[in-house]
């Protein structure tokens, strides 16, 4: 008889605490070719080739209802070909770049406009291999 109190007194209570907000949790891939390193190649001087990068990257997003902010964490592998120009040497290696984000982001929806914004942090590691 003691147990049907303990059952009784427990849901009475878990109605009266308060609603419960549903969540989305999302799981994202990416990949791609591109450019890296524009700055440098664009401002010349450097005795560097850069070639086209490949990236791939992993994310995890949290959407809480009742949140303001989305909360996101992101996961990027960046590999790029270079050469590096000597006076007769042509050294070739490549440059890895792994890099993790956290970010908190914000998204106003409407109809015709949508306006958003995020901000975070990330945590980069280089390595340049010949």
């Amino acid at each position: 008889m003691n147990y049907l109190k303990s059952i009784l007194i427990a849901l009475i209570f878990s109605f009266n605490i308060g609603t419960v907000s549903s969540q989305h949790l999302d799981f994202q891939f990416g990949a791609g070719v591109g450019s890296s390193y524009l700055i440098e190649v664009r401002q010349g001087g450097t005795n560097m080739n850069y070639y086209v990068s490949q990236s791939y990257s992993a994310a995890l997003r949290l959407k809480p209802d009742s949140s303001y902010f989305n909360l996101k964490i992101l996961f990027q592998h960046v590999s790029t070909i270079s050469r590096k120009v000597l006076l007769i040497l042509i050294d070739r290696g490549e440059i890895k770049s792994f890099t993790s984000f956290i970010i908190a982001k914000h998204l106003n929806t409407n109809k015709k406009f949508n306006l958003g914004y995020d901000f975070g942090r990330d945590y980069s590691v280089e390595n340049l291999n010949y």
